[in-house]
């Protein structure tokens, strides 16, 4: 009976001694020699030495000068990596998506010579059906012309579809609705929004198993109608009627 106790407890010596291997001995250490060398990262001093701890317990020492790269074995992120290569674009899900936008200017504001970029934020919810289709509504605040105090409150409902389901991936997106505007109080008599389109053109790739990044090229098309006064004191008034075209580039977040 004593020797099966004893059998057994070497077996779970064993055991344990292997999942300790396991655990421990997965750090590398990449010589110039195109050799590696596996274990346990004891001691780097940079510019002086190396030291790792072999699986048989010995202990190797190299001088810096002869080390290539280091690789230290870590849980979380041999965690991570996993589910970053098990990836999965899950269909029948909500979604959140965060967006900026810059937007290219154009010598459209009713004066000459005046080029101004613009910029966008944009919030987005919607329901993803499959990697072919998602549908979602979204709220964005939008100036076409830096500097002047115009701004633009677009609702729409916004459509995705993924060419594949992989981890990157092309995609087609389409937002329609209608922009709300506002401007300048003291100069500005009426104004009115008007139907907002955007097409675009972009590609998908994972930051993680839960959150997407996605870049975009875009057309965007905004009516607007302005009504002003040419200056606080002055009775002269200065109608526009407008159609923003423009081509913007946008990066947002999905998760």
């Amino acid at each position: 009976m004593k020797q099966v106790i004893i059998f057994l407890l070497m077996i779970i010596s064993i055991v344990q001694l292997n999942a300790q291997k396991k655990e421990y001995y997965k750090d590398i250490v990449y010589l110039k020699n195109e050799s590696k060398i596996y274990g346990q990262l004891l001691d780097y001093k940079i510019g002086e030495k190396v030291e790792i701890k072999l699986s048989n317990g010995q202990i190797l020492t190299f001088p810096d000068n002869v080390v290539q790269k280091i690789v230290i074995y870590s849980p979380e992120i041999k965690e991570k990596k996993e589910r970053f290569l098990n990836y999965e674009f899950k269909d029948k899900v909500f979604y959140n998506n965060f967006g900026f936008k810059m937007i290219g200017g154009a010598s459209s504001t009713g004066y000459r010579n005046i080029y101004r970029n613009g910029f966008g934020l944009e919030y987005n919810l919607g329901y993803r059906y499959n990697h072919y289709l998602s549908v979602g509504l979204g709220a964005a605040i939008e100036n076409y012309n830096y500097g002047l105090e115009e701004l633009f409150y677009p609702v729409y409902f916004d459509f995705m579809s993924f060419y594949s389901k992989s981890k990157i991936s092309p995609f087609f997106r389409f937002q329609i609705g209608y922009g709300f505007v506002t401007t300048k109080k003291n100069i500005n008599i009426d104004n009115d929004g008007g139907i907002m389109i955007n097409p675009a053109f972009g590609i998908k790739y994972p930051a993680s198993d839960k959150l997407n990044y996605m870049f975009d090229i875009n057309f965007k098309y905004q009516k607007a109608y302005f009504v002003y006064k040419f200056n606080e004191r002055s009775s002269q008034i200065a109608y526009r009627d407008v159609i923003f075209r423009r081509i913007a580039f946008r990066f947002s977040i999905m998760f």
